[in-house]
C-alpha cells in the first residue's frame, strides 16, 4: 500500500488477517527517536501486544552481530511463528529485520515499513534480506518475502534533502529501465518538487519492479535488470569502507554505466546527456573519487555476489527503456570501470 498516514490501514490489515499475536518492531536509533513511540501506542492503542528494539543507525549495523542481538532479543521475547515482525526504517532495518524474520525459528511473519525513499522503491520490495561482511555488501542473506509493505510517504517529510535524494538514484535507475514516461516525470518532480508527483513517481517504481520480481523471484534471469549501476556502484560502497552511502555509490555507478554504454552499446548520446542532467538535479556526486583506483574496484567486483567464477553480468543501456545483461570476464573489466 502506498499513501500518507497509514498506521490506520495497517491495523485494519492486521485484523484482516485475524491477527492476534505479539508484535516486535525493530528500527534503528534515528528512526527509533522519531517515530517509535506514536508507532507503538497506535498499536497498543489497537489492543495490540508490542514489544520493540533499536540499534544503532548506518550501514556498519548491518553485520552478522547485529543480527544475532536482533534473534536474541526475539527468544528473549518470546516471539512465536505466529507472531510478527515488523521492520521500521529504511533499507538497513529493512534487510538486517527480514534476515531474522527469515531465519528466527526457520521464518516467521514480517512486514515492512519503509522510511526512506530508498527503501519505499527498492528494498522493501522483492524480498531480499542480507547482511555485510568486510569482503562486499549482502553477502549472507536469503529471499524472503514480507506479508505487507505499508509504504507511508508521511515519513519522508523529516528526511534530510541528501538522504532523500540518494533514494532519488534509485528511482532514476528505475526510470532508466522503465522508459522515457518516468523518466520525464523524475525530472519533473527535481524542478517542481509536488508531492502528487511524488507519489506517484514511488507507485510506478513499485510497479516497475514488482513486475522483475514476480517473474524472477530468485534473480536468475530477468531480475538481474535491476542491478543496473549496481555492479560499480556496490564495488565503489565498499571501496570507501561504506562513507559512501548506497544510494551515492548508485549515482557513481548509474553515470559509468551511462558513459561505457554511449562507447560500447553505441547508446544515443543525447539519451545519455538525458541521464546525467537529471542525475546532477540531485546534488549527488557522480564521479569515483580520486582515493578508489581501477585496480581497487574491479578486486571488489570479483567479490561481487552476482560473480560466476572469471565471469560477471553487467547491465548496460542500449537506450532508455532498453537495457540488457551483458557477461563481462573479470580480465576485461578495464573497459567497464574507468
Amino acid at each position: 500500500m502506498v499513501g500518507s498516514d497509514l498506521k490506520e490501514e495497517l491495523i485494519a490489515y492486521l485484523k484482516s488477517i485475524s491477527f492476534n499475536g505479539k508484535i516486535a518492531v525493530i528500527s534503528d536509533s534515528n528512526v527509533a527517536g522519531l517515530y517509535m513511540g506514536d508507532f507503538r501506542r497506535a498499536l497498543t492503542d489497537a489492543g495490540l501486544t508490542v514489544v520493540t528494539m533499536e540499534f544503532p543507525a548506518g550501514e556498519e549495523s548491518k553485520t552478522l552481530k547485529t543480527y544475532e542481538i536482533i534473534i536474541k532479543f526475539l527468544l528473549m521475547n518470546k516471539m512465536g511463528r505466529n507472531d510478527i515482525v515488523i521492520a521500521l526504517g529504511g533499507g538497513v532495518t529493512g534487510d538486517l529485520t527480514g534476515f531474522a524474520a527469515a531465519t528466527y525459528m526457520r521464518g516467521i511473519r514480517y512486514i515492512m515499513i519503509p522510511t526512506t525513499l530508498l527503501s519505499m522503491v527498492d528494498s522493501s520490495v522483492g524480498g531480499k534480506t542480507a547482511v555485510d561482511m568486510p569482503e562486499g555488501k549482502n553477502l549472507v542473506g536469503t529471499f524472503y518475502q514480507p506479508i505487507a509493505v505499508f509504504e507511508d510517504i508521511s515519513y519522508l517529510n523529516t528526511l534530510d534533502e541528501k538522504i532523500f535524494m540518494q533514494g532519488m538514484a534509485e528511482v532514476i535507475k528505475t526510470g532508466i529501465l522503465k522508459g522515457k514516461d518516468l523518466l520525464n516525470l523524475i525530472s519533473d518532480y527535481l524542478d517542481e518538487r509536488k508531492s502528487d508527483t511524488l507519489e506517484d513517481i514511488i507507485f510506478e517504481c513499485v510497479l516497475t519492479k514488482g513486475e522483475y520480481v514476480s517473474e524472477d523471484e530468485f534473480d536468475k534471469g530477468k531480475r538481474k535488470m535491476l542491478n543496473l549501476g549496481h555492479t560499480i556502484g556496490h564495488a565503489v560502497e565498499s571501496c570507501s569502507r561504506y562513507t559512501l552511502s548506497h544510494g551515492e555509490a548508485v549515482a557513481i555507478g548509474l553515470n559509468q554505466i551511462t558513459m561505457i554504454s554511449e562507447g560500447i552499446e553505441k547508446m544515443p548520446h543525447e539519451e545519455g546527456n538525458l541521464i546525467r542532467n537529471i542525475l546532477s538535479k540531485t546534488g549527488l556526486g557522480l564521479d569515483i573519487p580520486d582515493n578508489i583506483s581501477q585496480d581497487m574496484l574491479i578486486d571488489a567486483i570479483s567479490y561481487d555476489k552476482k560473480c560466476d567464477h572469471d565471469k560477471i553480468d553487467i547491465i548496460v543501456i542500449r537506450s532508455i527503456g532498453d537495457c540488457s545483461v551483458k557477461r563481462v570476464a573479470i580480465d576485461d573489466l578495464k573497459a567497464y570501470v574507468r
